[in-house]
């Protein structure tokens, strides 16, 4: 009888300890889920962020020069920017029709970006940010 005893305990154990890993795993899974919702979050709102920043920049720096005013140059096009994980540009390109004078003015705009920063945080947006340009005067 106490073989029987010890394996009906024995039994009882494995099932509670298997219960308790279950339980375990189901919770980390949603803790996991959890987490990784949080980082989706913090990755749009930096990323978000970052894309205002080169706005700013891109108001703040881009300048339309005399030359520019003889040609009466426009553009829109999408100026998609690279990001290293410290905030600075990596690179940057132009995608759409813009004129040479205007890839300038936007290359001398872009040399002056400072890094990108998220409430003085370190930034941890997407490294590739999508910026629409209207560059229009008339």
């Amino acid at each position: 009888m106490k073989p029987l005893f010890v394996i009906t305990l024995i039994s009882f154990f494995t099932l509670n300890l298997s219960a308790q890993t279950v339980a375990m795993e189901t919770s980390n899974s949603a803790m996991k889920t959890t987490v990784s919702a949080e980082k989706k979050a913090l990755i749009k709102r930096h990323t978000r962020s970052a894309t205002q920043q080169i706005h700013v920049n891109l108001n703040k720096h881009l300048d339309y020069t005399p030359q520019m005013e003889e040609y009466r140059v426009e553009g829109e096009f999408e100026l998609v920017v690279f990001l290293k994980t410290n905030g600075r540009v990596a690179k940057y390109e132009i995608e759409g029709e813009a004129s040479p004078l205007l890839r300038h003015a936007v290359k001398e705009a872009m040399a002056k970006m400072d890094k990108i920063l998220f409430r003085g945080l370190r930034y941890e947006g997407t490294s590739r940010v999508r910026v629409p340009v209207k560059f229009l005067k008339y």
